[in-house]
């Protein structure tokens, strides 16, 4: 189980689950336990979505329910989805509200760090995934891929696209102006730097020491 919700006024137990790993495709899922007492197997369960990548502990599902009356609504958070809310009604659920729905279709298979440029206020994220993404126009606010203006060295490029930032943690130094992202190479991990501003980011050079 990924997260556990009670209700003390029924028994009843509300669980999310995951599984599947890299290359083996599996699901996260909704499961009702009717009585936890007694129960040895879920009342219903829900496939709440499909799932293709690694499966990472801090990525975990969340669960919450409420009331609104007698009603029962079932809140269901993950990455992929990334907000559901079900509603409950006797031995089945149905989904009330997706929010991926609303607004502008984006997910992120993460957010592990953020860092915002006090100069420009623009937003840099770490997803997760070895990927940068940036926010520059809070008036159309788009997150895009960061991209280096040359193809990345064969020993820190993690996927096909040559240009890509592929990092897995990214912090900005604003009084130099540099954007600082921390690589997995073939020999290990390492720090790079590169220009922060213009739609494309350069390589500076760090001395090895």
């Amino acid at each position: 189980p990924d997260d556990v919700a009670y209700d003390t006024s029924t028994g009843a137990v509300y669980v999310t689950t995951r599984y599947g790993k890299q290359g083996s495709p599996g699901e996260a899922k909704l499961l009702r336990f009717n009585d936890w007492r007694t129960d040895n197997k879920p009342a219903f369960s829900t496939k709440l979505c499909s799932l293709d990548v690694e499966i990472l502990t801090r990525d975990r599902t969340q669960i919450l329910f409420t009331y609104s009356g007698k009603q029962k609504y079932i809140w269901v958070g993950y990455k992929d989805i990334p907000v559901h809310i079900y509603k409950e009604k006797g031995d089945s659920i149905e989904l009330y509200r997706d929010f991926y729905e609303y607004g502008k279709k984006q997910r992120f298979l993460g957010v592990n760090r953020m860092a915002v440029d006090p100069v420009t206020e623009n937003v840099y994220v770490a997803s997760g995934d070895h990927e940068i993404f940036k926010l520059t126009d809070w008036n159309n606010p788009i997150f895009s891929k960061c991209s280096i203006d040359v193809d990345a060295p064969t020993s820190i490029r993690y996927r096909a696209d040559m240009r890509s930032i592929n990092a897995g943690d990214v912090t900005v130094d604003p009084i130099n102006r540099y954007l600082l992202a921390r690589m997995q190479g073939q020999s290990g991990s390492r720090v790079y730097r590169f220009t922060l501003d213009g739609q494309y980011h350069s390589f500076v050079k760090i001395d090895t020491t």
